[in-house]
């Protein structure tokens, strides 16, 4: 968030577009990196007994996640001309962002190890260390570079906390302890089933930039993300819940799955009443925290007051019961579910763009983050009566 408002004062609104739109592709693809070992990996992980079969785990994941990672770069490069094709002035930020995918691997493989081994507090440490390098490398690089500088910190950041960790915690010793090659494959079908379902849910943040790119061009592509930037943020608050609960989540699933559903409620007590503080400081205050980002984005007001009722949404179903059904194992359901929500927010998106411009774009994602959300509430209602 601070990122965002710094970018906005050193990065011309045009440039800063062109960045935001190449970087939504790499998120995107993101979700493919490894092959999606470091899902399977959090899954079965926590089931595995002792550090040392963890640490295995962790280097197998390694080894072959590289490999997947790398053709997803070349996957990348091959289609960046047809991606970039309606804003030429993303081509050569998406060649430089796909070297993302290795170093968001990286990181995102030491952190699930800090998860498996119960270490919460070295997961949060990471989190956060990652997080003040970034903004350092930001800050410098982007000050003397401009926007070539603040792709570079993307790349960097998480690349230097990944070697260092990696490092520090000796991740890369050989060990003599092995995994039957069943459950390697277990896991890395897991894996694939819940990045396709992950990389499919995100479409819902993906489609909106890439339908504005097409209609509007990059200047209503900066204004959109610096008006979510706030509203978004706060999803962090549901996350971070969700995230440090997960691995208890997963065996509610395997011993009292009349847990989930009280773990749910109370959930719902705590943060209803977040959700309703979120609508009314957005309502007050949305004028005054646009001017954050200097005068080039002060042109449309209205729309962070609309993302933050969509955010309500999201914090009390989507991103709670999206995460408990990963943990329950219903990778397929979510699926299915993700495909049907992108269906339906490709053709509201796509209408409403092209009707109302920049805010119909984010009405239709405000509408779609609590569809999506009813439609995962729908299933895990069905899982309890089952």
């Amino acid at each position: 968030m601070l990122i965002i408002v710094l970018l906005t004062h050193i990065i011309p609104k045009t440039e800063y577009g062109d960045i935001i739109f190449a970087n939504t592709i790499i998120s995107f693809f993101a979700f493919f990196m490894g092959g999606g070992l470091h899902e399977g990996m959090i899954r079965y992980g926590v089931l595995l007994e002792g550090q040392s079969h963890k640490k295995t785990l962790f280097q197998y994941a390694f080894k072959n996640g590289l490999k997947y990672s790398i053709l997803i770069i070349i996957f990348i490069l091959l289609l960046n001309p047809f991606l970039t094709k309606s804003m030429e002035g993303a081509f050569l930020f998406l060649i430089l962002l796909s070297f993302q995918i290795i170093s968001l691997y990286l990181v995102r493989l030491v952190k699930t190890y800090a998860r498996i081994i119960h270490k919460n507090k070295l997961y949060a440490r990471i989190e956060v260390e990652h997080s003040v390098l970034l903004l350092i490398l930001v800050f410098i690089l982007s000050y003397f570079l401009g926007g070539m500088g603040y792709v570079m910190s993307l790349i960097l950041a998480p690349f230097l906390i990944a070697i260092y960790y990696m490092i520090r915690m000796k991740l890369l010793e050989k060990n003599q302890f092995s995994i039957s090659k069943k459950r390697l494959k277990e896991i890395e079908w897991y894996g694939v089933e819940v990045s396709l379902s992950n990389a499919v849910a995100h479409l819902l943040f993906v489609v909106d930039i890439f339908i504005l790119g097409h209609f509007s061009g990059e200047l209503d592509v900066a204004q959109y993300k610096t008006s979510s930037v706030f509203p978004f943020s706060l999803s962090i608050l549901a996350l971070s819940v969700i995230t440090s609960d997960y691995v208890k989540l997963a065996k509610y699933s395997e011993t009292d799955k009349s847990k989930l559903k009280d773990y749910y409620l109370n959930y719902l007590k705590v943060f209803s009443i977040i959700g309703l503080g979120i609508v009314t400081f957005f309502y007050f205050f949305e004028t005054y925290l646009l001017q954050l980002f200097g005068k080039d984005y002060h042109d449309t007001s209205g729309l962070m007051f609309v993302f933050s009722l969509g955010i309500v949404g999201s914090l009390l179903i989507r991103v709670p019961v999206w995460n408990i059904l990963s943990a329950i194992g219903w990778s397929k359901v979510r699926f299915v579910l993700s495909v049907v929500s992108v269906i339906i927010y490709i053709g509201l998106c796509y209408y409403l763009t092209k009707g109302y411009g920049l805010m119909g774009t984010v009405v239709a994602t405000s509408i779609m983050m609590w569809i999506s959300g009813l439609l995962s509430l729908g299933a895990f209602v069905y899982y309890l009566k089952k």
